[in-house]
C-alpha cells in the first residue's frame, strides 16, 4: 500500500508591487469608502507619476519613494463640483497631501502618516 501525506499550502498571497497596481479606496480616516457612481482609487506608475480619481475629480502629480516613505508633489487635480462625496473627495484630497508612508501586505495597500497612523486602505484590483 502507499501512504500519502498531506500538507496545508499558506493562503496567504504574496505581495502586490506598489507601482503598476490599481489600488480602489476601501478606507479613508477609518470609514469605509462610499462609492455612488464610481470607486476612488489611486495608480503609481514607474516612471513616477501618480493618477487617480478622489470620488468627484480626477487627481494627477508626482511621487517619489525611498523604502518604506513616499513624497506625493505636484497634485492637480479636475474642479468638478458634485452633489455627492465632496465630504469623502475632501478627506481623500487631504490623505494624499498628508501622507508620507507605505505599507504594502499581500494585496492591501496602508498609505500613513509621518507618525505612523494609518490615513487610508486599498485593495488591489485586477483586470482581465
Amino acid at each position: 500500500p502507499y501512504k500519502i501525506e498531506l500538507s496545508k499550502v499558506s493562503t496567504q498571497k504574496p505581495d502586490v508591487t506598489l507601482t503598476n497596481t490599481y489600488w480602489k479606496a476601501i478606507t479613508i480616516n477609518a470609514q469605509t469608502v462610499n462609492v455612488t457612481t464610481k470607486e476612488p482609487f489611486i495608480q503609481f506608475n514607474k516612471d513616477h507619476r501618480v493618477n487617480g480619481f478622489l470620488g468627484c475629480n480626477n487627481f494627477s502629480g508626482s511621487y517619489s519613494t525611498e523604502q518604506q516613505t513616499i513624497t506625493l508633489s505636484q497634485l492637480a487635480s479636475t474642479k468638478k463640483m458634485c452633489s455627492d462625496n465632496m465630504s469623502q473627495e475632501a478627506a481623500m484630497s487631504d490623505v494624499l497631501s498628508t501622507t508620507s508612508k507605505w505599507e504594502i501586505t499581500g494585496e492591501s495597500l496602508k498609505l500613513k502618516n509621518s507618525r505612523g497612523n494609518t490615513l487610508a486602505t486599498f485593495s488591489a484590483v485586477y483586470f482581465n
